[in-house]
């Protein structure tokens, strides 16, 4: 009678996991609204960004990356897979930029609009509508660093000059009189 008694308690220990993993997974899961889906094209770094990262509109997550990849088209740009909410008001003056999170420099999308009333981007699933993505500010730091650093080492070199030990003495000699 014992056997039997630890049988049914691993048998409801088992019943009681299971549903407790299909009730986690309901839960974690993405929900079941209908998604659009959406290209955003660039021709500068997708660096940081992976795949399942957040799609933002304006601060508010809207979708999810769906891939990464190069355009077989065009190898000089590349293409983002988006899968946004359907309800989200993608308009034709959306624009697209890498954002960064915090410290840990997770990348994420972020679309930005005018603001203005625009016409809305109808999602197309034989050929999703493309959305421009802008530079992201590191990519503007990567492309001016070599001016910035040119720029800092001429204030550097006047800097310098400046306060050169000439310079310093006539100003004492000033300053003295």
């Amino acid at each position: 009678m014992e056997d039997r008694s630890h049988a049914l308690l691993a048998g409801l220990f088992v019943l009681l996991l299971g549903a407790a993993a299909a009730v986690a997974f309901a839960w974690l899961r993405d929900s079941d609204e209908p998604r659009d889906r959406y290209l955003l094209v660039t021709t500068g770094s997708g660096s940081g960004l992976g795949l399942q990262a957040p799609v933002r509109l304006r601060g508010v997550q809207i979708g999810r990356v769906e891939s990464v990849r190069f355009d077989p088209e065009n190898p000089r740009q590349i293409l983002v897979s988006i899968r946004v909410d359907r309800n989200a008001p993608i308009t034709r003056e959306t624009r697209a930029r890498l954002g960064f999170q915090g410290v840990t420099g997770i990348a994420h999308v972020s679309l930005s609009d005018s603001g203005r009333a625009a016409e809305r981007l109808l999602p197309d699933p034989a050929d999703p509508p493309r959305i421009p993505m802008d530079p992201s500010l590191l990519d503007q730091l990567r492309a001016s660093g070599p001016e910035l650093i040119a720029d800092l080492e001429e204030v550097a070199a006047r800097v310098r000059r400046l306060l050169s030990d000439d310079n310093l003495a006539r100003a004492a000699g000033t300053l003295a009189a």
